[in-house]
């Protein structure tokens, strides 16, 4: 930090000298232009006329036949999210067909990453994406559709026993992913870069914000998806009907925290944003019930396997123990769900007081 005096120029004008190594920097001329911009704060941000252009940072990540499986897709996801430029991964001989398969899959999964020379050794990325042109409010908004749309034909497919509409919803993770990645690289960026910020027109504490929402927004996909999943593995499977109207009364419960909660987030709602926090108890009874229904279950399926034992008094379970191992699994995502949803309904909070008070 530097501080300089104001010096009096003719009757009215206010005059302080600038940095000789801003000037060198931003090689300032006689005649050119400076932009001022004028903070919430009553501070002033400078910019030259031409801003200075930034060299292309790259990354080099090295492979070996002894790297451990999943570093270099991990690796890659970090140099993406860092925003560089050129990301070059070189392997001490060649790349095995595992790093090969590794490495292009999730290529293939983040947004604006493009391959543009390869051989057996290296492999050369450039990122295309300009982050200033994409509309965040909107990316977000759009991952919550696919992660609603997920949830809800996960619970669809469970009372219906669609096999076909489960795995649809496996599918579609991806797609949040993707959107996950993308919008945190974005929200990184912000945070280090001001005119990224100022071009997208967003605060550095919203930044903040976002980040908390998306996060959850892919949790509860990730759940989503992992319902979708034990689903396909009760296949058709009979469940007892007292469970499953309870299944879906606690997901019906949880699918409207994480709407409402979604919709205050959008919308600075704190009533809509507080009642999704309070509806969030409700699962607490249902809950109860849902784990004395599972106990029940458990000690019925040990008595029939007690009855029927096979090989020298060794407890065989079998398909009816995995079926209430999986409905187990259900409740706890669909109960995730709603925590996540309730996380977001906090935020929403937050960020309508903090727009409440950068107004006053």
């Amino acid at each position: 930090m530097e501080a300089r005096k104001v010096m009096v120029l003719g009757k009215s004008s206010r005059v302080v000298a600038l940095p000789k190594r801003w000037v060198d920097m931003h090689n300032i001329k006689k005649g050119d232009k400076i932009i001022f911009v004028m903070q919430e704060d009553g501070s002033l941000v400078m910019y030259p006329r031409t801003p200075i252009e930034k060299k292309p940072e790259t990354i080099e990540i090295k492979v070996n036949p002894q790297t451990e499986k999943g570093l270099l897709e991990r690796q890659l996801i970090a140099a993406y999210l860092n925003n560089y430029s050129v990301i070059k991964v070189k392997a001490e001989k060649f790349f095995n067909s595992e790093q090969q398969m590794e490495l292009r899959n999730r290529l293939r999964k983040l947004t604006g990453l493009q391959i543009v020379e390869a051989s057996s050794s290296e492999i050369i990325i450039q990122n295309l994406l300009e982050l200033s042109e994409l509309d965040i409010h909107k990316g977000i908004h759009r991952a919550h559709l696919i992660t609603s749309s997920m949830f809800r034909d996960a619970i669809k497919a469970f009372e219906r026993r669609d096999l076909d509409l489960a795995n649809s919803v496996l599918n579609l993770d991806e797609d949040v992913n993707q959107f996950y990645f993308l919008i945190m690289k974005q929200l990184r960026c912000s945070l280090v870069d001001k005119s990224l910020r100022d071009a997208l027109e967003i605060s550095p504490i919203e930044c903040i914000d976002y980040m908390l929402v998306m996060q959850r927004i892919e949790h509860i996909a990730d759940h989503a998806k992992l319902i979708a999943g034990d689903v396909i593995e009760i296949g058709e499977e009979e469940i007892p009907q007292e469970i499953t109207e309870l299944i879906l009364s606690a997901a019906n419960i949880a699918f409207k925290v994480y709407q409402n909660a979604i919709t205050a987030f959008f919308m600075g709602d704190v009533k809509l944003a507080n009642h999704a926090i309070n509806l969030r108890e409700e699962l607490k009874e249902l809950k109860t019930n849902a784990r004395k229904l599972f106990e029940h279950r458990i000690i019925t399926l040990c008595q029939e396997a007690a009855s029927n034992m096979q090989s020298e008094g060794c407890i065989i379970f079998g398909t009816k123990e995995r079926v209430n191992l999986c409905l187990n699994d259900i409740l706890d995502s669909i109960e995730r769900i709603a925590d996540y949803g309730t996380d977001i309904a906090e935020v929403a909070i937050d960020k309508a007081l903090e727009q409440v008070q950068s107004k006053d």
